[in-house]
């Protein structure tokens, strides 16, 4: 199960300006019957490290932006808030699950630089479904707040999130064409932008009262502001053209692309459906708080998973070039999330305290058990998102649909009875019984490409290990009763991680370093 929860805004943070130059000069594409050679695997290792450094660079910003807002909510806003707008985001990305049907990821994997006719197909193809879904999902919107019984304010907020859907749909084929150039400066760009407009107005309709409102109309200013800047990044002459047979095609790769994001949705919705309906907002709420605060470890791979796909798709016919990138991948993304997730846990309980509910001390406590419960997914995040990618870019995309039924069921075998019996309780415990089916997508992936999984998982958590083992006896030496103090306890962890990571990760940061500066010998061979 890849993921615990959504951030307060859900931006795409990526590379500098300069990264740019990966990118062809002009996204447009080229006239009828004119193709483009599939790009040559020099190089682009480079160019996939460089693009992972970049968007983590950028990253940083737009991470800080969204802690800083998600404080602030968190102290604006109660659990019966969040609540509310944990089912407007599920009907939001519901329609997106089933609105692309995967076809912008189609024009992703392809090879060639898509037709202006290609395009046209897309694009009708695009319409056909989110016209119909846009409209059923406003005229279910009363039925469904009246199920929850949540208030008056729900019901406004699911009909712009109908509105949402249909905005975003509309950036999807720029921003396809941004990614399948490599173009993540200008797609970091924009997600920066989107964070930075989600928050403020998130934080200005809060702190005036406006309670969940202030969520979702944040979430439709982000998705008009978006679907602008994609459109005007990498514009295309919006056309309409039917093609059963190549639409057909697309779908092809599109469907199963797609159906592992609805399965995931399905997987998730238990918190939104099925605990929302039998145990209220509140804790809905909770539950949700402890997931974004679980996920705050990895939000900085956010990024990355843009990067997975036109990355590993380019290095598909190079198997020794492609094995090598997935393990650079894996290590970077576990040497990101083990320190902030070790500090995140021995700290828990000073920072929901002393920062997430400063302003009502004890308003997110009963959310402190779940996510304890739910911290074990950072063990599992950082490989498993790369590696459902990998399987992607490989043409077996029924691989991460497969993956994504079995978290499914498991999560729905596992967390009805639990939830029944135990409440929001249950549903973590559910959740982390559901991680260990990650295992079976590592085992998939190291069997179809020879990958060495271990060493780049082990190293990252063992020195998270030593870390946390350091942090918590400072803890217990000096309690962090102020947030001066607190701060200085978090910020000696992280430089004593640092410290391991740059005697123990040595060889590895020189072979990162030859990739980033484009020293491209050939790549090792499997033992």
């Amino acid at each position: 199960m890849t993921g615990r929860g959504e951030p307060l805004a859900d931006g795409a943070p990526g590379l500098p300006s300069s990264a740019d130059e990966l990118a062809s000069p002009n996204p447009v594409a080229p006239a009828e019957g004119t193709t483009t050679a599939p790009a040559p695997t020099s190089g682009i290792g480079t160019k996939g490290v460089r693009g992972a450094v970049s968007l983590i660079a950028r990253q940083g910003f737009t991470q800080v932006l969204s802690l800083g807002a998600g404080i602030a909510l968190f102290n604006l806003l109660d659990p019966g808030d969040y609540g509310i707008y944990a089912v407007v985001l599920f009907c939001y990305s519901l329609l997106l699950a089933f609105g692309d049907a995967g076809l912008g990821a189609s024009l992703v994997q392809q090879r060639e630089a898509p037709t202006r006719r290609q395009l046209a197909v897309v694009f009708t193809g695009q319409q056909a479904l989110v016209v119909p879904l846009a409209v059923v999902g406003a005229l279910v919107a009363p039925f469904v707040a009246k199920a929850y019984d949540f208030g008056d304010e729900i019901l406004p907020l699911l009909w712009s999130s109908c509105a949402a859907f249909v905005v975003t749909s509309l950036g999807t084929l720029s921003s396809a064409l941004l990614e399948r150039d490599l173009r993540f400066g200008r797609l970091g760009l924009i997600g920066v932008l989107q964070s930075t407009t989600f928050s403020g107005v998130a934080l200005a309709l809060a702190a005036t009262g406006h309670g969940a409102s202030s969520m979702g109309i944040a979430l439709l200013a982000q998705s008009v502001l978006g679907a602008v800047l994609f459109y005007a990044s990498a514009p295309y002459r919006p056309q309409f053209a039917w093609d059963w047979e190549q639409l057909k095609g697309r779908l092809r790769f599109g469907i199963p692309v797609q159906g592992v994001h609805v399965v995931s949705l399905a997987k998730d919705s238990i918190n939104p459906v099925f605990a929302g309906l039998l145990l209220g907002k509140v804790d809905v709420g909770n539950i949700n708080f402890a997931g974004q605060f679980t996920a705050y470890a990895a939000i900085g791979l956010m990024a990355l998973s843009k990067l997975y796909l036109p990355l590993f798709s380019r290095l598909a016919d190079d198997r020794a070039r492609l094995r090598e990138a997935t393990e650079r991948v894996v290590l970077f993304a576990n040497t990101l999330v083990a320190p902030i997730a070790v500090l995140t846990l021995v700290f828990a309980g000073p920072l929901v305290t002393q920062v997430f509910s400063a302003s009502d001390p004890g308003k997110w406590d009963p959310a402190l058990p779940l996510f304890y419960i739910m911290w074990a997914s950072n063990f599992f995040v950082p490989t498993a998102t790369p590696l459902l990618g990998l399987m992607s870019a490989l043409g077996r995309p029924g691989v991460a649909l497969t993956m994504g039924l079995v978290w499914m069921v498991s999560t729905w075998i596992a967390g009805g009875p639990l939830i029944l019996a135990f409440g929001a309780v249950g549903f973590a415990v559910a959740n982390l019984l559901v991680q260990l089916t990650n295992l079976l997508l590592f085992r998939i992936a190291m069997r179809e490409l020879g990958l060495r999984l271990l060493t780049p998982i082990v190293k990252p958590w063992a020195l998270g290990l030593a870390t946390g083992v350091v942090a918590l006896g400072i803890r217990e030496a000096l309690p962090p009763d102020g947030l001066v103090l607190l701060v200085t306890e978090l910020a000696i962890g992280g430089l004593v991680y640092a410290a391991l990571a740059a005697v123990v990760l040595a060889p590895e940061r020189r072979e990162f370093l030859r990739l980033f500066l484009g020293r491209n010998e050939p790549a090792r061979q499997p033992a």
